[in-house]
Parts: C-alpha cells; structure tokens; sequence
C-alpha cells in the first residue's frame, strides 16, 4: 500500500508541475517564432480577397505548437479607411468563441462545488422556470447548458442592456422570458442555442456571488495572463488597438452595439495574443483554472451532434470531432480518421473568429477577422489547413478515405408526415415525397418565402432555403425507423401522426 501510495504521489506531482510550468508558460507569453511562409503566403491572399470584396481589412492570427506560440501576426488595417495596422495585440469582437471561456468558469465553480453540474439549475436560482412543458424546468442543469443540450430556443438580439445586472433581471423577467421558451425537454438531444450559455453565465453569477464579467476575469482571463481580453466596449475604447466591425457597406465602432444579457454566448472583446494562451490552456491545462478532471471534461464528447454523421459531439463549450480534413504535404486535401479535433467558432456583426487545436498533435491555430456576412471571410479561416501542413505534417497519420455522407433516399419515407411545435415559431410543417423522390416540406407559417425541396446534406441532414438565410433541418429518428422531431436552431417540431 504504501509503494502504491508513493508512486501515486510522484505520478501527480510530476503531473503538477508539467502543469505548472506550461502555465508559467502561457502567462509569460513565451514566442519562439517560425517564419511559416506559406501560412503567411495563405493569409496575405485571403486578406487581398476580403479587401477586393469589401468583406474585411485586417487579420491577426497566431499558431501554437509544443506548448508555445510560435507564430503571430497581423495583417491590414483596421477598418477599410484606416492606415492603421492590425496587430496580435488589436482587439476584435470573437462572438461565440466566448461559450468555451465561460464554460471553463463554469467547470471552475464545479471543481470547487459551488455548482452541481448534474444539479437542477433552481439549486441556485430559486423560482426559476421557463416556459415550456410542465416539469420540462426541472431538467435543466449545468451540463445540460454548456453541451447544448437545454433545449432553449435561439435567439438573440445584438442591441440589449450594457449593465452588470441585466443577466439576472432577463432569467426573470416574464417578458423575455417569453422569447427564449423550451422547445423540447432538456436532455432529449443536441441544439445549438445561445440562451444556454446566457443562462450557464447566470448560474455562474449566482454560485460565485459577483457580476459575470468579474467572475471571467478572477477565473479565466486573470490566470492565463489575458490581459486585453474584455466585455465592456469602454475598455475598448480606452485605447487606440481595436478593429472596427465590417459588414457589407457598414462598419461598427465598439460602442455602436452591445447586450450584457448575451455576454457569456457571444460579447466580448479578445486578441489573437489573447485566444493564444487560452488555447495552449485547452491543449496543455492549467490547474489555477481547472482540476484536470474537469479539464478532461471539457474536451470529453457529452453528445453527438447528430450533424456530421457519427463524426462529430460537442463537449462543454467545445465541439469534438474524430476525424478531419487537413492538407497533406502537397497541398492536397486528406481525411484523417482518428485525428481529434476541438474547435469552435464566432460570428457576431462585423467579425468573425475561430480557434482549431488538434490535441494529439499539439498543435493550436486562433484567427480573428473584422468581417462577417460574406463567404469570402472564409477564405482567411481557411489557412489552419496551411499551417498545420506547415508545422505538423510528419505528425499525421496515414490518411483515410474520405467519409461518405451516407444519404439514404430510400429512408426519405421515414420523414412523410405533419409536424408541429409547443411554440408558434415556424408552427408547423407538412413533410412529402416528390415524384422523383425529394423530400418537400410545406411551412404554411413561416411568414417569408422559400424552396420547398429539402437538399440532402449528409444523412438525416438538410438545408433549407429561404429569403432569410440557408438553415440546416436535422430528422432525429425514434426508436424505430420513423421520423420524430425535425430539429433547427430557431424551432422543434414534434411528429404530429
């Protein structure tokens, strides 16, 4: 007992200290820089394609490998009229790269039980409910939000309240509330929704006692030395190293637009320096932010998507894939199976971010853009591909077989029927086979034009086109083979026969 005890002890003190000393790391900011011509190539041909659009005009990025960042950079300006260079260090909004972050302080809260995650969330926030079934409140719990499982409709606005005490006052007030009813019982499946992770950001308020965006602060960015990552565009403004928003034809100051209700979904102000570290914190960990095990957690899958065929799960602020698609030494696109993948991205008005870590490999890749609403602004979220080759290629193993996406058109039967939801959203639709075998749906409520003909994505996933935007509709099957729920981010329909 006592060699089994001392070699225990050794196992975690070395643990403890490899830990330890990639947190010293990480704060410090260590850089060794690679050159990496090709990222830098990749990254310089986006920003020319962002800025021939009007899309965009600035990009920092940075690459982190073995434990620390070995590339940074900046590339444009500021806003398109600017001559001001964008830097690692220029703030940009990160949309819901802010999820990750505040599921980290949410794990926190757990590690010190302060917060039970498989606890009712009226633990800490008594009275509370939402609308929705009766008893469908009680099954909300922390893991339940910070994996998307809570069932909360999304929505969202990007004018709302700018004080500490509007989270608080929202989750109770009968008016929003209104808007942000269950569409289904929590825990039935996966859905994407904002509100869940407003709602987690509450019961980090409650647990820790003080506004949300200190309890981010003392928790997350404090320890891992995120010095210019922030909530309040006053901040922002306090200096001059800030990237004004682009969409379209309009371009968005700091304080033209914030919502404290939506702070831990998707406000925030960060810089590629920044998102750096909290990224060597997601490869390596940090035990003054989070026990290992929750650390573990974190990246662990909770759920599957239910998008990307059997690929694809969502831990806790972070999706999980098994397997993905990078470039080979030549440049060419390959399928790895087995390649773990955590990722996540933003998108608010004006910006876009994203942050790509392939644990095994230790490799990380951040990229923060001042565009949004154009397709060209994938062009720049693109070179992770690039730098990976660049840095991680002999890492790799062989590649696979690129993953069929397995559409069943003889299942399309399964999804012949009438569907309704609980909430007047889309109210209500009516699924049939064409004569050539596609799937049509009718939305007699759905108050803006669209194409009837649901276009197979992969397997029991669709896109829907409308006047508003392309959105994906995902058949989740039952026991059997039948069609019960056709789920999107905004609406639940339940098989009505």
């Amino acid at each position: 007992m006592e060699r089994w005890m001392i070699r225990t002890l050794a196992v975690v003190t070395t643990f403890a200290l490899a830990q330890t000393a990639s947190a010293e790391q990480q704060t410090n900011g260590e850089h060794h820089n690679l050159s990496l011509p090709q990222t830098t190539a990749c990254l310089n041909a986006a920003l020319a394609v962002g800025r021939n659009g009007n899309a965009y005009s600035g990009i920092a990025t940075a690459v982190v490998l073995d434990g620390r960042v070995v590339y940074r950079t900046g590339l444009g300006t500021v806003s398109p009229t600017s001559t001001q260079a964008v830097l690692p260090s220029t703030r940009f909004r990160f949309g819901s790269l802010v999820k990750t972050m505040t599921a980290t302080a949410v794990l926190s809260l757990a590690g010190e039980g302060r917060i039970g995650l498989h606890d009712p969330v009226t633990a800490l926030l008594p009275g509370f409910e939402l609308y929705g079934e009766p008893g469908w409140s009680e099954r909300l719990t922390a893991h339940r939000l910070l994996s998307h499982q809570g069932g909360l409709q999304d929505s969202g606005e990007i004018f709302g309240p700018r004080d500490d005490g509007a989270l608080v006052a929202a989750f109770y007030d009968p008016a929003l509330l209104s808007t942000v009813p269950l569409m289904v019982a929590p825990g039935t499946f996966f859905n994407y929704s904002n509100p869940n992770f407003a709602l987690a950001g509450l019961l980090a308020e409650a647990a820790d006692g003080k506004p949300y965006r200190h309890v981010m602060r003392q928790r997350v960015f404090k320890p891992l030395g995120m010095k210019r990552t922030t909530f309040l565009p006053s901040e922002v403004r306090s200096d001059s190293d800030f990237a004004y928003g682009v969409s379209g034809s309009k371009t968005w100051a700091p304080d033209d637009y914030d919502n404290a209700i939506l702070r831990p979904a998707g406000f925030g102000w960060t810089t590629a320096d920044d998102l750096a570290k909290y990224a060597l914190f997601v490869l390596h960990g940090n035990p003054h932010v989070l026990k290992p095990r929750y650390w573990r957690a974190m990246q662990t899958r909770q759920v599957d998507t239910l998008q990307v065929l059997n690929l694809q799960g969502y831990g806790y602020g972070l999706f999980v894939e098994d397997g993905t698609t990078l470039l080979d030494r030549d440049g060419q696109h390959r399928f790895y199976a087995g390649v773990k993948m955590l990722s996540h991205g933003g998108e608010i008005e004006g910006y876009r971010a994203q942050m790509v870590m392939l644990p095994a490999q230790r490799f990380g890749y951040v990229s923060l853009v001042n565009g949004n609403g154009s397709s060209l602004v994938d062009a720049a979220l693109t070179c992770f591909r690039v730098a990976a080759a660049e840095t991680i290629a002999d890492r790799l193993p062989e590649p696979s077989p690129f993953p069929s996406s397995d559409i069943q058109r003889d299942r399309f039967v399964d999804y012949v029927g009438e569907y309704r939801e609980h909430i007047a959203a889309a109210g209500r639709a009516i699924v049939t086979l064409t004569p050539n075998g596609d799937l049509q749906v009718q939305l007699p409520d759905l108050p803006f034009a669209y194409n009837p003909i649901l276009q197979p994505v992969r397997r029991d996933t669709f896109q829907l086109h409308t006047a508003a935007g392309s959105f994906l509709l995902t058949g989740i099957r039952g026991d059997g083979n039948q069609i019960e729920y056709l789920r999107s981010r905004v609406s639940v329909l339940f098989r009505a026969n």
